[in-house]
């Protein structure tokens, strides 16, 4: 395997193997890939590298969570949409979100998160699964 991009996602924060994911998020009709992360620090990074070197650019999202991220999944996670969320694992909650490219004259601005759904936790969280549950194809759900 070779290196195609490489990092340093923030000093001094914590990462485990659930807090990255790779998909478009923010559902582009190219369907170019974002890479994700998040910390146990809170903080959620979205990244589109364009070129083997990073660049500042390659930084499209940066946002403090104000809780640690314990794990992050990609999916159909909003009853009739057939487009890919984020779902943001922390210790004591589940939270949704749809990520969308706010464009001005063509081009891409900056990105946003609009949270779908948040579901309070009874017990602290450690991780979560998610699929098309049941053979339903056109929608994933959370365990």
């Amino acid at each position: 395997a070779r290196e195609f991009w490489s990092t340093q996602a923030g000093q001094d924060e914590e990462f485990d193997t659930g807090c990255l994911c790779v998909a478009n998020i923010d559902n582009e009709p190219s369907g170019t890939n974002k890479i994700i992360t998040g910390s146990f620090q809170g903080v959620l990074r979205m990244y589109c590298p364009k070129q083997r070197e990073y660049k500042i650019e390659d930084l499209i999202l940066e946002k403090n969570m104000e809780a640690p991220i314990l794990q992050i999944a990609a999916g159909r996670f909003v009853q009739g949409s057939r487009e890919l969320c984020l779902a943001l694992l922390h210790p004591a909650k589940l939270a949704v979100y749809m990520v969308s490219a706010v464009s001005s004259g063509g081009s891409v601005n900056y990105y946003s998160l609009a949270q779908a759904y948040e579901h309070q936790l009874a017990r602290p969280a450690f991780n979560l699964c998610h699929g098309p549950f049941g053979q339903i194809r056109d929608r994933d759900y959370i365990c």
